[in-house]
């Protein structure tokens, strides 16, 4: 007789998806193990297993030539940087029963970088691979064909990411280029003593290297005492292929920050860069409260919000200051009167300009207090419909240059006198008032007789002789 019930029983099976026969039922004819056991003898840690079949490939990027990124919807004079390194490319993959002589593996691409055209061309890769190879293990073959491919950027000349994208692209191409940095070891271009490379810093553009603490005692010095010219390269061979007109680069203060100098140190060095432009700058209104001292709004310089690690890309000038321009002179056109003239009414006119151009920007508000005041006479903001010029003596706001321009043309009509032929004006300086004028540069018409000014009276020379000189 037959039991009812037999002594051993199998479950039942199960329709979940996550139920795998194999998992009680082994079949020796199943490839899957022995593909996964060579992943994970290749890829150690960066193969991740989320199932008995399925797991993650994390595929490192490093490319053979840097590639540009920008962000979008920046335009054609967007900022462009460059980067050799890329987060990691991770493998989403699944191997179904029936794997590999039945059926391919199942792929997913996930990147935070990669666009998804192209990541959906390289899962359709994967599949033909497979068809390609025969049907046959075919991941480790795939995943050498992405290592390859990444190499050249998948055969992209640039990239266009979104801004915080952007961002985390520098920061981790940043960071891998210091881990690599760290493992060697380096001659302090200061000090010159050897160090390794966790004590030592790398210039970001020049690629000089220096030991931290040097550069930390050499940049909060020249920070503390105000010398901001000096925070740049201490190498002083860096630059040096560069013309000598072409301004030195000073270090942003992001790669400040990366040495590591203290932040409040870093703060003060960008107000300094911008309390020098705003000194060099003669247009700047500073408050007139003493114990304020603040910029009026409206400055070529105004603050900014930007964090000091954005600073330098973008949003800092990190050059040394140039000189502030000298307004264009004006010159008369030749020595007549009527030139004279024309360039006296021109600086008349500039001058009509400016004082124009003062009455209606009268109002300032100071950034810092909030101080309005009037900019002609430095009191508490009046209106406009008062006029304190009666009240304060304003200056000419004449350059030095114009009045001493001025005074030269002046000096000129009082005290020279022409050439009859070139019209150079000369002045006699010592012996008779016989003057050649071969002398004169440009000239070059023989001799000639000139009563020069406040020398002699014109009854003595009363001609000018301007023929050449018949020997």
């Amino acid at each position: 007789m037959f039991c009812e019930k037999p002594h051993y029983t199998f479950p039942p099976i199960s329709t979940s998806p996550k139920y795998d026969p194999f998992l009680i039922m082994p079949d020796p004819d199943d490839e899957r193990p022995a593909e996964l056991e060579t992943l994970e003898a290749i890829y150690g840690s960066s193969l991740v297993a989320r199932s008995k079949f399925s797991g993650r490939l994390e595929l490192p990027v490093v490319l053979l030539q840097p590639l540009q990124i920008k962000r979008t919807n920046q335009g054609d004079g967007a900022e462009a940087n460059e980067v050799s390194h890329l987060p990691p490319l991770r493998i989403w993959f699944s191997l179904p029963y029936g794997y590999p002589s039945e059926v391919g593996p199942t792929l997913d691409l996930e990147t935070l970088w990669l666009p998804d055209e192209t990541a959906r061309k390289l899962e359709a890769e994967g599949v033909s691979l497979w068809e390609e190879y025969g049907r046959t293990q075919v991941m480790y073959a795939y995943a050498s064909h992405l290592e390859e491919a990444a190499e050249t950027s998948f055969g992209m000349k640039n990239l266009e990411v979104s801004s915080d994208v952007w961002q985390q692209l520098l920061v981790f191409d940043l960071e891998a280029k210091q881990q690599a940095f760290e493992k060697g070891s380096y001659d302090c271009g200061v000090c010159l003593d050897p160090k390794k490379g966790t004590l030592c810093h790398q210039m970001g553009d020049c690629k000089h290297v220096f030991c931290i603490e040097c550069l930390q005692g050499y940049y909060n010095n020249a920070i503390l005492t105000g010398n901001i010219d000096d925070v740049k390269c201490p190498d002083f061979s860096c630059g040096g292929n560069n013309q000598r007109t072409q301004r030195t680069k000073l270090v942003t203060s992001r790669e400040l920050l990366r040495i590591p100098i203290e932040r409040p140190t870093v703060q003060r060095y960008v107000n300094l860069k911008r309390k020098r432009k705003l000194e060099a700058d003669k247009s700047t209104m500073w408050c007139p409260r003493k114990w304020c001292q603040g910029v009026a709004l409206g400055n070529h310089y105004p603050k900014t919000n930007i964090a000091l690690e954005e600073m330098g890309s973008m949003y800092e000038e990190d050059v040394e200051s140039d000189p502030v321009p000298i307004e264009e002179s004006i010159e008369p056109a030749d020595d007549s009167e009527e030139a004279a003239q024309a360039c006296a009414s021109a600086l008349k006119e500039r001058e009509a300009a400016k004082e124009r151009a003062l009455l209606a920007t009268r109002l300032q508000i100071c950034e810092d207090c909030s101080y309005a005041f009037c900019r002609l006479c430095n009191r508490s903001w009046h209106g406009d419909f008062f006029d304190c010029r009666a009240r304060v003596n304003i200056p000419s706001e004449r350059t030095v240059l114009e009045q001493e321009e001025e005074a030269s043309l002046a000096f000129i009509r009082n005290n020279t006198t022409k050439c009859p032929k070139c019209e150079t004006p000369v002045q006699k300086s010592e012996a008779c008032n016989h003057m050649t004028s071969s002398v004169i540069k440009g000239c070059g018409r023989g001799k000639m007789e000139v009563p020069l000014r406040g020398d002699v009276g014109d009854d003595e020379y009363g001609r000018v002789v301007g023929r050449d000189d018949p020997s």
